[in-house]
């Protein structure tokens, strides 16, 4: 068992195409924009709200370039590592050494999966603290 593990595993909706890039030495990867949703109950209100978030992805390798002809709306799976993204602040006339300053996060994936969507829920689900247990399946 691994005492430290950065492993994420996302499913959700391409907000565009799939954009298939290279770096300085040739090396291509692609870059995919994911939508997640997550949920909660409102404690003052008891309304439920939904957030959504949005993930950026970049593919290498084989993956990447099977991940190249992925289109706005596929349903699909990701797993990978968890990157900070880091940028050098540069500050004019100074001879002091650059600082790196976090600038978000993105998803190194490792493997993909293009999905069959789920079928639209017509009611709302119910979350486990309005459950009602006596209630027979």
């Amino acid at each position: 068992m691994a005492v430290y593990e950065n492993k994420i595993v996302l499913r959700g909706y391409l907000r565009r195409n799939a954009e298939c890039l290279a770096t300085k030495k040739q090396q291509h990867f692609t870059i995919l924009l994911l939508a997640t949703k997550s949920g909660f109950r409102d404690k003052r209100n008891g309304e439920w709200v939904t957030r959504t978030h949005w993930h950026r992805i970049l593919v290498f390798g084989h993956a990447g370039e099977s991940a190249k002809s992925l289109r706005k709306g596929d349903y699909v799976e990701i797993e990978g590592t968890l990157d900070s993204i880091l940028f050098r602040r540069r500050d004019q006339g100074s001879n002091q050494k650059a600082e790196l300053q976090p600038n978000g996060s993105q998803i190194r994936a490792s493997v993909f999966r293009k999905l069959v969507p789920p079928r639209r829920v017509l009611e709302p689900i119910q979350d486990p603290e309005t459950f009602n247990s006596g209630d027979s399946a």
